[in-house]
């Protein structure tokens, strides 16, 4: 699990930033591939059998591993092992944008078509549709934070050998 830390120097002296572990994949010129590590505590618990963490969402499942990148002004080189952050109040404004934005439309629209006509019908035809078009406006609203670069993690480190993310 990421914990948060207080950055220094980085934003203001108050930003709140997630903390994880992640693995230098490869190294493509300016630009290195990271792939998160999961934390130790997924799969080791007393719950692991029961637990929903280790279904869908696990490793082993994903059809593709989760790999971003990084601007490579440490030097970097795969196999190695750093701690990044992103920006407590950027992962919230990513939540907003995948969840709500949808939902809020999806809502809406399905309102309006219900006062409008009453029909059960047209309210879920009208949902669906308001859906499709929050998803559509979601996706837009994440490349305009992806392009502001609000998303990208930053290089706090190397990693200690041994550190997990739970690890001060």
């Amino acid at each position: 699990m990421s914990d948060l830390v207080t950055m220094p120097a980085q934003a203001s002296p108050s930003a709140r930033r997630v903390r994880s572990i992640a693995r230098v994949l490869s190294v493509d010129g300016g630009t290195a591939w990271l792939e998160p590590e999961q934390t130790s505590a997924c799969g080791h618990c007393a719950s692991a059998a029961s637990c929903g963490s280790n279904g869908l969402g696990s490793s082993g499942s994903r059809l593709e591993k989760r790999h971003f990148p990084l601007a490579n002004s440490a030097d970097l080189q795969a196999g190695e092992r750093v701690v990044v952050t992103v920006d407590e109040s950027s992962l919230l404004k990513a939540s907003l944008t995948a969840y709500m934005i949808p939902l809020v439309v999806a809502i809406g629209a399905g309102s309006i078509a219900e006062s409008l006509y009453g029909s059960d019908l047209l309210s879920l035809a009208a949902m669906s549709l308001g859906l499709i078009a929050g998803l559509l406006v979601a996706r837009l609203v994440a490349r305009r934070l992806a392009a502001r670069g609000e998303l990208a993690p930053h290089f706090l480190r190397r990693a200690a050998p041994g550190e997990s993310c739970n690890a001060d």
